[in-house]
């Protein structure tokens, strides 16, 4: 039986899934974590019992699967992830620098288990894996998770969007990223001995790098969709169209904004749910039929999903967009571009439409499909079974699959590192 140990300081779902599907295997050695808790431990008997407050959502938000006991679970940082979800709500500049110790406290806690724990397997999500990796031995297969597509492509291509669009240069997020981080994921990438990627989009970006080293996608899994979804109905002229995520450039929010008003009739609406740049708000503001509804707790974004028309996710680099499935499950239709998991999930007419990316007058030609009462009707319904079919428990076991296929093929010989 092989010990696995899983890496992943905050809340990405991803190595989640695969800790609890190797729990299910009995391959689990460790998960470790800066900010989730086990269900059988203390905070997660509180998270259970909590009332239906904000601060209760939070707590159960960050319980883990009851597949993964509290004795596999390594918990280093956790205070300091307290204390940085006060100050980000206070003070931005103290908050980083809360983040930045609570990330060294992990680490260390990781190298010190690993120090006197081997593990046949690492799974280590990305920014969390460094120590992990520098603590194995040789004969241990390190796997990355990597969420988003090559940082090399990222910012090639930012910059080819930067002086096409400048006046939107900077909301282009990840465009100049700190030479310290640039240096830490280039270490992380080099060192895995496999990189999985949330989207085929992802995996593919990292072809121009030459090497032979594996990448996989492997699209994410969503929630368990509602028992009952929302009844929709075709007598409703008027569009509500969701968009959800940071408002910034690289989510193409300059293409969506082009779009909406080259289609909008009065009574059209689009709501924004998430962070807006404070110099983005009048611009928004003078545009008729915008609604900023801001940064919104999870419920409640899951009704706006699901009293939505569409979602539009005009994306110029995403690695999968997890709002895509989100959507989906709620039997939401979903717009969005092939720089996403979207051709992943989507297939464009059944269940939702893909248009090309940086392209504001295709992406208003799909909106204007969805005016078709008939056609929003199939794609909802059909978004909303291919969804169900996307489980976390399936992408955990897809995974596993993947991880396994690549170690076989290299410990075999069939791939060159």
């Amino acid at each position: 039986m092989i010990r696995t140990f899983v890496a992943n300081a905050g809340t990405h779902p991803e190595p989640i899934a695969a800790a609890a599907a190797l729990a299910v295997r009995g391959e689990l050695d460790r998960l470790a974590t800066a900010s989730m808790w086990a269900q059988d431990s203390t905070l997660g008997r509180l998270a259970e019992s909590a009332t239906q407050t904000r601060p209760g959502e939070v707590l159960r938000q960050r319980a883990l699967p009851s597949a993964i006991a509290g004795s596999h679970v390594l918990t280093s940082g956790l205070r300091m992830e307290f204390v940085f979800q006060i100050l980000l709500r206070l003070n931005a500049g103290a908050a980083g620098r809360m983040l930045t110790r609570r990330n060294s406290i992990f680490h260390r806690g990781v190298a010190r288990y690993l120090s006197v724990n081997s593990a046949d397997l690492i799974i280590a999500q990305s920014t969390s894996a460094l120590a992990a990796f520098e603590s194995s031995t040789s004969d241990t297969f390190k796997v990355l998770l990597y969420p988003l597509p090559d940082p090399r492509w990222v910012r090639n291509y930012f910059e080819e969007e930067a002086r096409a669009n400048p006046g939107w240069a900077q909301h282009l997020q990840g465009r100049r990223d700190s030479e310290h981080r640039v240096r830490l994921l280039e270490r992380e990438i080099d060192m895995a001995d496999l990189i999985v990627t949330p989207s085929t989009f992802a995996a593919r970006s990292f072809e121009g790098r030459g090497w032979t080293k594996p990448v996989v996608g492997v699209p994410l899994g969503c929630g368990v969709p509602d028992a009952e979804l929302p009844v929709r109905s075709d007598a409703r002229g008027k569009l509500r169209v969701l968009f959800a995520g940071q408002f910034n450039q690289r989510k193409g929010a300059s293409y969506l904004l082009e779009a909406f008003r080259a289609v909008a009739s009065p009574g059209d609406e689009l709501w924004i749910a998430g962070r807006v740049p404070s110099d983005l708000l009048p611009l928004l503001s003078a545009t008729r039929g915008v609604r900023v509804l801001g940064a919104l707790p999870q419920a409640e974004l899951r009704r706006r999903m699901a009293s939505a028309d569409v979602l539009v996710l005009p994306t110029l680099a995403d690695g999968f967009g997890l709002v895509i499935s989100e959507a989906m499950s709620v039997g939401t239709p979903v717009i969005t571009t092939p720089h996403s998991g979207g051709p992943d999930v989507i297939t464009h007419g059944m269940d939702g439409l893909i248009v090309p990316p940086r392209d504001s007058s295709a992406l208003a030609d799909a909106l204007a499909l969805l005016r078709d009462a008939p056609l929003r009707l199939k794609l909802s319904s059909n978004a909303a079974r291919t969804a169900a079919r996307r489980s976390w428990d399936v992408y955990g076991d897809e995974l596993l699959g993947a991880i396994e296929a690549a170690r076989g093929a290299i410990e075999g010989g069939g791939v060159d590192e």
